[in-house]
């Protein structure tokens, strides 16, 4: 008896391709150097840069400089300057500086400074510093969640001058809210 299986299910069974730099791509990418095209998953990757066109996965990695296009989920790593076009989800993760076009939910994080287009929502995390990019005159105003004990210790900037900032009772800002105003959450 043959097995007869066509292309597709031939490339469903390709394994990921690993590299020396901790990082893997599924079949159909394409890698050069510390570029990625396609899926990608970096695992205790130690890099000073990172470049990736589609979805990637980081854990347990740190990477000075990264540029990613596309869905990013980024755990128990370190990244000093990053990015990003595409929704961003971060847990027990560390970023010095942050420049994202899409929405963040970050539990258990710490960013220092923060440029978005783009709604936040932070769980028990801290942030130095938010400006929201301004948006078109008829946009919908600009959102940051503070869940749990999450703080911004400055200032957090809207630059359309439509901003609200959602806050549980046990959230804090210590800086001011420019553009904005704070409303309390359930």
């Amino acid at each position: 008896m043959k097995l007869r299986l066509g292309l597709g299910a031939v490339l469903l069974c390709l394994p990921l391709l690993s590299y020396a730099d901790g990082c893997s791509l599924s079949s159909g990418g394409y890698h050069a150097g510390n570029s990625f095209a396609g899926s990608t998953a970096c695992v205790k990757a130690n890099m000073t840069s990172l470049s990736v066109n589609g979805p990637v996965t980081i854990q347990q990695s740190t990477i000075t400089s990264a540029v990613i296009n596309g869905p990013t989920d980024l755990n128990r790593s370190t990244v000093f300057q990053l990015t990003a076009n595409g929704p961003l989800k971060l847990t027990e993760a560390n970023i010095n500086e942050l420049v994202l076009q899409g929405s963040l939910d970050a539990k258990k994080s710490t960013i220092n400074k923060i440029k978005i287009s783009g709604e936040i929502t932070l769980t028990d995390s801290t942030v130095t510093s938010v400006t929201f990019k301004r948006k078109s005159l008829a946009s919908s105003p600009s959102k940051i969640y503070l869940k749990g004990k999450s703080q911004v210790n400055g200032d957090i900037v809207f630059e359309n001058g439509q901003g609200l900032v959602y806050a549980e009772k046990t959230a804090k800002v210590t800086g001011k809210i420019i553009g904005g105003k704070l409303e309390a959450m359930g």
